[in-house]
């Protein structure tokens, strides 16, 4: 009876205990086999074939992670080798360097690991590994380089739009580079305070992403405005401002857009120069023969100096300009200067800045 019993008992606790082994196996063996997978290896970097640096490609790593490589390093210089040390660039990086000696041609297994960040500086990150061995004359480089994926940054880094003078609001797309659509929910946008925007929205539409700004420009100025956008998150690498400048469509235009004051062949010390100003409507864009007649031009340059305006009328909303300035008492600038326009038409006027400069 006590024998059945003891039977009863051996049975079960030798069947788990078999269980046990073998899970305990398989944890070993597939966790080593999943290890395996985790690591980029390069096959026998030779140390003392003259060959100091090299470059090794991790591939594309997303941004966030851990890229680990394995390096099998041979012995080339033809004399024993002891490793001593790995000296890495940055924290980022880990070394797991053997302190072992290597007679000629035979090889050791060095294991590194790369950290990721979720901030990229660039869209290609590269570590830096110096390796040390006594009895070397000279030291050997391993330069690790991967491409980032997950990453997010504006297409260009700057623009230029421009908008009608009329049109109290305006709508501006800006484009942005995404490799993964997961990050788009991972970001955020800012504005300098001189851009005055109404909303900001980071949206996607047909596998485009882009920045839409709604602009209000409340103090109706004539000059550009200047000012950034800035992308932020995890996964944005630099830099990624971009520069602004939204330029208010004038309803005054001149041509050409850098007038040359020349000899005139008939007086004496005189230069001149001709220019054609165009006026559009307000409301239409086009030119109005009635609400913007031209009224009155006035010319000078930073030194204080006024130069003649002669104007007539050449077509609708259009007039030829005749600048003649007398040098008697100056010589002529050979360097460029800025021409200030103070132009008046129908109820208003504005005012413009051309360059312009003397002919010999």
């Amino acid at each position: 009876m006590n024998t059945h019993i003891e039977n009863m008992w051996t049975t079960p606790v030798i069947v788990a205990l078999m269980l046990c082994s073998i899970v305990s196996w398989a944890s070993k063996h597939l966790t080593a086999q999943d290890t395996e997978n985790d690591f980029v290896t390069f096959e026998l970097v030779d140390w003392g074939t003259g060959v100091q640096a090299h470059s090794l490609n991790l591939g594309t790593v997303p941004l966030g992670t851990t890229k680990r490589a394995r390096v099998l390093l041979q012995n080339r210089t033809g004399k024993p080798l002891r490793l001593v040390s790995a000296k890495v660039a940055c924290s980022c990086t880990e070394a797991k360097v053997p302190k072992v000696t290597l007679e000629n041609k035979e090889t050791a297994k060095l294991e590194f690991s790369f950290s990721f960040p979720n901030h990229a500086k660039s869209l290609r990150e590269s570590f830096q590994v110096d390796l040390y061995a006594e009895g070397a004359t000279e030291r050997t480089l391993l330069n690790f380089f991967a491409n980032v994926s997950n990453v997010a940054n504006f297409a260009n880094n700057e623009i230029v739009r421009t908008y009608r003078e009329k049109d109290a609001t305006a709508t501006f797309d800006i484009p942005v580079l995404l490799s993964d659509p997961k990050v788009l929910n991972k970001l955020r946008i800012e504005a300098s305070p001189e851009l005055s925007f109404l909303d900001k929205q980071l949206l996607s539409e047909n596998g485009n992403v882009f920045v839409r700004c709604r602009f209000s420009d409340d103090a109706a100025r004539n000059s550009d405005i200047f000012g950034r956008i800035q992308l932020f998150g995890p996964y944005v690498t630099d830099p990624s401002v971009v520069r602004c400048t939204l330029r208010r469509e004038s309803r005054v235009s001149i041509l050409p857009n850098k007038l040359t004051l020349a000899p005139s062949r008939d007086e004496n010390r005189q230069f001149i120069a001709s220019a054609l100003i165009r006026i559009r409507s307000a409301d239409s864009g086009q030119s109005n023969t009635t609400e913007d007649e031209l009224r009155s031009v006035i010319c000078d340059d930073p030194t204080g100096r006024k130069l003649n305006v002669d104007f007539n009328k050449v077509g609708a909303g259009l007039y030829r300009i005749r600048l003649s300035v007398d040098l008697n008492a100056d010589k002529p600038l050979k360097e460029d200067r800025i021409l200030s326009w103070n132009v008046s038409f129908g109820n208003a006027s504005v005012s413009i800045q051309t360059p312009y400069t003397f002919a010999n």
